[in-house]
């Protein structure tokens, strides 16, 4: 009878096990599922869902949410390194000064079903009596939905000029979206250890891409 308990004993406790090990793997299966280089399982901020990476080369995100990923000039599908030395996605190493009329969505530089914010999204991260913005020295922000409690990190990449100088790496962040504003500028995001704000910022400099959701 002893020997009978002893082997339910250990079948049990192997069951127990197995289950345990099946369900590990499904809970990691579905992570690598949501999060590859096309793919973003993406977070509510004050309504706005936005992939959790930056973009890399076009159509893919980063590895991380702590990666830089690439720089883009507005309206533009060539991406630019966010590291010295300076290369494009193409392989290029010759800046040019990118000038565009109007928005093309060809130009969309996010994986399909994502794409860059508009003004009046950016702005939703701006919200101080919604959302908390906190800067980390050295690596980025951190955007907190009051209500939620979600949460969402952008790297302090810098940025580069117009002329392709890359500035400011660790120190700031700023984030490109759609909205064109006058002939020379298009709207962005900017922050640093003083705080976040959107302003219109030259399509000809380079910077970070964070998607929102179509």
């Amino acid at each position: 009878m002893y020997f009978v308990l002893r082997i339910k004993t250990i079948q049990n406790n192997m069951r127990v096990k197995i289950l345990f090990f099946l369900a590990i793997f499904a809970v990691c299966t579905h992570t690598m599922a949501q999060n590859t280089d096309t793919t973003d399982i993406g977070v509510v901020i004050n309504g706005i869902k936005w992939a959790t990476r930056n973009v890399d080369k076009p159509k893919t995100f980063a590895a991380n949410p702590e990666e830089t990923g690439m720089f883009y000039q507005w309206n533009s599908d060539i991406a630019w390194s966010a590291t010295d030395l300076m290369i494009n996605s193409n392989g290029g190493t010759e800046w040019e000064q990118f000038y565009s009329a109007g928005w093309k969505v060809t130009n969309n530089v996010c994986p399909v079903g994502w794409r860059l914010p508009t003004h009046i999204e950016i702005e939703t991260l701006l919200e101080k009596d919604k959302v908390i913005g906190e800067w980390i020295a050295h690596k980025g922000c951190k955007f907190t939905d009051k209500t939620t409690n979600n949460s969402l990190f952008l790297s302090a990449a810098g940025f580069r000029d117009k002329n392709g100088k890359l500035y400011l790496r660790e120190y700031c962040g700023i984030y490109r979206g759609s909205t064109r504003g006058n002939s020379a500028d298009a709207y962005s995001m900017y922050f640093n250890y003083l705080g976040q704000y959107g302003y219109g910022a030259n399509v000809s400099e380079s910077f970070s891409v964070r998607c929102v959701a179509e």
